[in-house]
């Protein structure tokens, strides 16, 4: 997207506490309206699926139903031709995803006026969504848009766009410029409900997220050094015992440093693969930064691991000043 500090999320909310992420239809109508906040707001129907190439064993996909101007509030430098038009709610149109455009028409260019069968109606392809976008909810992954108008041809249940009790449409909405902070305003309504309107710029969420990183990673070393320092500790007669036997000191620190290095190597090679796994979850908080990121995945295992092989040598090294008879004696 163009720039996801511009990119908020409208969500509501009522006095008794109740809170949803997905509006009426009405209601968005409402905010668009009254609201001051916004610069434009769209709207999404999350998850929509479909068969697409018909033949004998058409492709089953998922994808989205959105409003014309999504394209445009997400500020989407599309990979190939355009999004929709504001005339094409109800439109036979399609854009498609990136990896759904290379694995279906072989990344053609050519492909303004191109038309597919997706579940038994022909639709245009207009254009064709950037690489590597998956969407405003990073956890799905949309390989289509169709406008929201015909999402009636993809469901037999499709929401009434009159009801305002139906909450089953994601907002997104293009904050005004002149309004880049954090602000909250309540706008009341005739079924006792509140519209929460709250920007917060994305690159605020990413220092917060950054800061909470920072410190977590902070009270992970201080935890490390205190545990590895409390378990060399503990071995203070086995050293002494060592030392009483004609060890030098280089010998026990080093025993002691692979020692520790070996519970460190442990960790890393369980916590590393947990690290991928749970990664793909922050996807969506990330600007300009991917999820499985090198630097960070190198940089952090080294930190902790040079603060682990720290709380090793400094008390075995401190110990290891000691006369032996007297860590025998104290003991």
């Amino acid at each position: 997207m163009g720039n996801p500090d511009t990119l908020l999320s409208i969500m509501r909310t009522f006095d008794h506490g109740q809170c949803c992420n997905n509006l009426p239809a009405p209601v968005i109508r409402d905010v668009k309206s009254m609201s001051q906040t916004f610069a434009d707001i769209a709207a999404y129907d999350e998850l929509v699926q479909a068969s697409i190439g018909g033949g004998t064993e058409p492709q089953r996909i998922w994808g989205q139903a959105t409003s014309p101007n999504f394209f445009d509030v997400t500020r989407m430098t599309m990979a190939a031709r355009r999004g929709f038009a504001g005339n094409e709610e109800k439109a036979t149109v399609i854009v498609l995803g990136y990896r759904l455009w290379q694995k279906m028409l072989q990344g053609d260019p050519q492909i303004s006026g191109r038309q597919i069968q997706v579940s038994s109606h022909v639709y245009t392809v207009v254009g064709v969504a950037p690489k590597g976008f998956r969407g405003l909810d990073q956890i799905l992954y949309p390989q289509f848009w169709v406008p929201l108008g015909n999402l009636g041809e993809f469901t037999a249940n499709s929401p009434s766009q009159d009801s305002r009790t139906t909450q089953w449409l994601r907002v997104p909405g293009g904050s005004n410029p002149r309004r880049r902070f954090i602000a909250c305003g309540l706008q009341g309504a005739d079924d006792g409900g509140a519209y929460s309107q709250c920007t917060v710029p994305s690159r605020l969420m990413g220092t917060l997220f950054t800061v909470f990183g920072v410190a977590g990673v902070l009270l992970a070393s201080i935890g490390l050094y205190g545990v590895m320092s409390y378990s060399v500790n503990q071995r203070t007669r086995e050293i002494g015992i060592r030392m009483a036997r004609g060890a030098k000191a280089s010998q026990v620190q080093a025993m002691v440093v692979r020692g520790g290095l070996r519970l460190v190597l442990m960790a890393t090679v369980l916590g590393i693969p947990l690290a991928f796994a749970s990664a793909r979850l922050t996807g969506s908080l990330l600007y300009g930064v991917k999820p499985w990121d090198v630097e960070t995945f190198t940089a952090v295992p080294v930190f902790l691991t040079a603060i682990s092989l720290l709380a090793c040598w400094i008390p075995s090294r401190r110990v290891s000043l000691v006369n032996p008879m007297e860590m025998l004696r104290s003991e």
